[in-house]
């Protein structure tokens, strides 16, 4: 009796460790994956994530804090259509977005501990303005350099040019 008692715990035992085995390389392959689409979205997320996000491309990020990004064309002073749809300092050419919201991430698959926006996140956040300043999505829409033609900003121009997600039927 007693020996087949350490037997069913062995097996118990046994099955345990191959549960938390199995669960391990579940979670390893899902990683992958998510890492392996990462790298095929172009510009890739992480780029978005970290500098992307902050201004549309060919304006230089001039300082941050925790509640937006600040934004100027003194760089390259590219040409835009300009005046108060396009800057909150006509003068400076500067510009102001909000920061991604906190613990939340452009990236796919939860990295370092972030939370992944979704698509609904995604394309509330691009619209979200500061007093005084356009939206992502407007500044894409309006400032372009004449009237009509559309600013670039690869990889937020996508998510302004798509539906409402919860408009979405199944």
């Amino acid at each position: 009796m007693i020996t087949f008692l350490i037997n069913l715990l062995a097996i118990i035992g046994l099955l345990i460790l191959l549960s938390y085995f199995v669960s391990y390389l579940i979670e390893y392959f899902k990683k992958r994956s998510a890492e392996a689409a990462n790298k095929k979205v172009m510009p890739p997320p992480a780029y978005i994530q970290n500098n992307g996000i902050r201004c549309p491309d060919y304006l230089s990020s001039v300082g941050a804090d925790k509640n937006m990004y600040m934004c100027s064309n003194r760089d390259f002073n590219i040409t835009t259509v300009g005046g108060t749809k396009c800057f909150s300092n006509t003068g400076k050419q500067t510009v102001e977005f909000p920061v991604l919201p906190s613990g939340k991430t452009w990236e796919f698959g939860n990295p370092n501990g972030l939370t992944t926006m979704t698509d609904k996140e995604k394309w509330d956040f691009v619209r979200t303005k500061i007093e005084g300043n356009p939206s992502r999505c407007d500044w894409i829409n309006n400032c372009g350099p004449a009237e009509g033609v559309k600013g670039v900003w690869q990889g937020i121009d996508r998510v302004c040019n798509m539906t409402d997600p919860s408009q979405k039927t199944v």
